[in-house]
């Protein structure tokens, strides 16, 4: 018919997901109570679009891959939107802004090489090369050098003295092997 349900998993997974509830507000728990009480195992998709710009836009529908690219950007800069607000007021969240805009950048790369090879894909295929060059992306880290966390490659950690000192994916003093793409 005219209207869209989804499954309730994904609802739930989605209204719950930290930066969604930061940008809808109040209006995703009152949500998540009604799925959760009434127990719905399909949620129509005009009771999650009301009154929620954010939810508009993750619930609308998406006919086929090649419109993926413009729904994705459209969620993150919305995203953006909302948390460049909170910058403002001093809440400066830079690791999910670093996060949103290689994400961006990526999805503009799929979308051109899409666009130039006139590629028929469907929504499936589509995520599977979003997320196969979302998983190669690697995100620049900066920051003041004398304060917080400092995050170090091993060769900028050559003359330095910690006092505490976190080396993760180790395996009894044996280094991570490299990422080496051919």
């Amino acid at each position: 018919g005219d209207s869209v349900n989804f499954y309730y998993k994904p609802v739930v997974g989605i209204l719950n997901h930290q930066l969604v509830s930061m940008v809808s507000g109040i209006n995703n728990a009152e949500i998540l109570d009604t799925i959760i009480k009434k127990n719905k195992i399909r949620v129509d998709g005009t009771y999650l679009t009301k009154e929620n710009e954010i939810n508009k836009i993750i619930f609308s529908g998406v006919e086929s891959g090649k419109d993926m690219p413009a729904y994705l950007k459209n969620v993150l800069s919305v995203l953006s939107r909302h948390l460049n607000k909170n910058s403002e007021k001093g809440n400066l969240p830079v690791l999910e802004l670093e996060v949103i805009y290689s994400l961006y950048l990526n999805l503009n790369r799929l979308d051109e090489l899409f666009a130039r090879y006139e590629i028929e894909f469907d929504i499936r295929t589509f995520y599977r090369f979003f997320r196969q060059t979302a998983w190669g992306t690697n995100i620049t880290f900066s920051g003041e050098p004398l304060k917080g966390l400092q995050i170090m490659g091993i060769l900028e950690t050559r003359a330095l003295d910690f006092k505490n000192v976190i080396i993760p994916s180790m395996n009894e003093g044996v280094f991570p092997a490299s990422v080496r793409s051919h």
